[in-house]
């Protein structure tokens, strides 16, 4: 860890961002009513997802779902389909399998921190988050935006990821201990903001920021874009073959529970290479794909840190062929099986190809 001399006056960079909060806060349709459902749900959205995309995939969830009960009886595909477009879809299977626990297992929503955790979906920073909004108890809710924060005021240049939000963490407590319970949620939800709005990962607005005369890289005149080291996992980049398979408007469904990406999804015959291994949906499809193919196109789609190219291919059949876990499903309830935007995409492309006479 390498520091700078100097020291912040931490206490006064609190009481500022907490003015600032108060009279900018942005009034999102998640902060009108804050429960701990609520808050559950907005944070489970925004992981990995852009805040100006998820405000209104969160309206639209808390419309569908408004509370625990209705979440815990939908059925999976209907969680499911109301996260289509937001990736990552574990989050939402673990969403509905935590509703159901709490529905089935608890009188009201759990406010032990300890309790939360136990819940599927909910980390130390989701957990955090609801006890401070909505329990006022003193838990820091420490994400990135907040470490970053913290980095670049004190000038500590951290190069393991535990140890700075350790530090933040330990930071936090210590200082919430000077204020009163009812303000535990507002510091957290300020610091968040703080980041997204003024202390950017990129761009960051120090000219005008208000706390750089307490920012120790500012006064140092460091870099301060490069300062703090953001541990992203690398991209890989993957080829993805998808077979569409016909015979007469049916088609070849398969259930890709053994794929690495989009798991337990229904979609097309498929096969790729990942991380030095061969995945495909039945060991005979390479006599299927024997047949004339007739390539379509091709999709790139980032999947949880993955760029995906999808090769689509498409393949007519003179005789219906049983085969291991595939199904086959007519052309007008097709539609019907895809969760995933991707695999609705794919579908688009066959659809346009034909339109253009392409088949």
């Amino acid at each position: 860890m390498k520091s700078y001399t100097n020291k912040p006056d931490i206490d006064n960079v609190f009481k500022l961002i907490i003015n600032w909060f108060k009279k900018n806060k942005k009034e999102h349709f998640f902060r009108q009513n804050r429960t701990p459902y609520s808050v559950w749900i907005s944070e489970v959205i925004l992981q990995q997802t852009r805040l100006v995309y998820g405000i209104s995939r969160i309206e639209n969830f808390l419309i569908k779902f408004p509370n625990v009960q209705t979440l815990a009886l939908a059925k999976e595909s209907e969680v499911l389909n109301a996260f289509q477009g937001l990736g990552y879809y574990n989050r939402a299977r673990n969403l509905h399998k935590g509703a159901i626990i709490i529905n089935n297992y608890f009188a009201e929503f759990p406010s032990s921190y300890q309790k939360l955790l136990s819940i599927p979906s909910i980390g130390p920073y989701t957990a955090s988050l609801i006890c401070s909004v909505c329990f006022q108890k003193p838990y820091p809710a420490i994400d990135t935006n907040i470490a970053r924060i913290t980095s670049r005021i004190y000038g500590e240049h951290f190069d393991d990821r535990k140890k700075l939000f350790t530090f933040t963490d330990v930071l936090f407590k210590r200082l919430f201990l000077f204020y009163k319970p009812e303000f535990y949620g507002i510091i957290n939800e300020a610091f968040m903001e703080f980041g997204q709005e003024v202390c950017k990962s990129k761009n960051p607005l120090c000219e005008i920021c208000f706390i750089s005369s307490e920012c120790i890289i500012f006064l140092k005149k460091i870099n301060v874009v490069n300062f703090t080291l953001f541990f992203k996992k690398p991209v890989l980049q993957i080829n993805w073959n998808i077979y569409i398979i016909e015979y007469k408007d049916l088609f070849l469904l398969f259930n890709w529970n053994d794929m690495p990406i989009l798991k337990k999804f229904t979609g097309f015959a498929s096969e790729l290479i990942y991380k030095g291994q061969k995945y495909q949906n039945n060991a005979n499809l390479k006599e299927i794909i024997k047949n004339k193919i007739l390539p379509i196109g091709q999709i790139s789609q980032r999947v949880t840190h993955h760029n995906i190219t999808f090769f689509i291919h498409y393949i007519k059949l003179d005789l219906k062929t049983n085969i291991e876990n595939g199904f086959w499903v007519n052309k007008s309830e097709i539609i019907d099986y895809f969760f995933s935007s991707v695999l609705n995409k794919i579908w688009e492309k066959y659809l346009d190809f034909t339109a253009r006479g392409g088949i």
